[in-house]
């Protein structure tokens, strides 16, 4: 009994954790308080490409919270990264409530090349799906000017994903293919941005 409860315990307690449910709503990427700029009031813009429909749209840089910058699309599609890993998404179908980045951003600063990665997500029936995946980076080419990054990760159902990452020589993200449940996404920013 006492290992129920306090498996019980330890659940909701991880729930509320990678659901972004906070006092703060730092994960919250829906939340209302957020505000949302016209894109005319916005120079930082990123373009998405659905790889899978082969169609793009152009997020705007709704808000910023501590490490999270929050971005929407002119349909209310939302998207929300830390370091330009993608950590949740709004509007996409099988979102992403939330991802950890901390292994992927370890791994981007070469302190970590074989890691696990958690998130949680929204499933087509509507219910929670927390899942572990194990990933391996690598680099795949080193050019003057960019550096390709790969990630390879095969999650606990034996699904294998693969995303990449352009890196900057200041090691931020100019591009990267990241995924939303099983829509691959191409990320790129705005040549004014770091």
């Amino acid at each position: 009994m006492q290992a129920a409860l306090t498996h019980c315990i330890f659940s909701l307690a991880l729930s509320f954790t990678l659901c972004g449910c906070s006092a703060t709503g730092a994960l919250d990427a829906t939340r209302s308080n957020i505000p949302q700029r016209a894109p005319t009031d916005s120079l930082k813009e990123l373009t998405i490409k659905n790889e899978r429909l082969n169609v793009s749209a152009t997020f705007f840089l709704s808000g910023k919270e501590g490490e999270v910058e929050i971005w929407r699309s002119k349909d209310n599609r939302v998207l929300s990264f830390r370091s330009g890993i993608l950590i949740a998404s709004r509007g996409f179908g099988n979102d992403v409530m939330v991802r950890d980045a901390s292994p992927t951003i370890a791994a981007l600063s070469e302190s970590v090349s074989i890691y696990e990665r958690r998130e949680r997500s929204l499933t087509s029936d509507n219910r929670d799906y927390l899942s572990t995946s194990a990933c391996v980076m690598r680099k795949s080419g080193d050019i003057r000017i960019r550096l390709l990054i790969l990630e390879s990760c095969r999650d606990e159902n034996g699904q294998a994903f693969e995303s990449y990452y352009w890196l900057a020589p200041n090691g931020a993200i100019l591009e990267s293919r990241q995924w939303v449940g099983a829509i691959p996404l191409i990320v790129k920013r705005s040549m004014s941005q770091p």
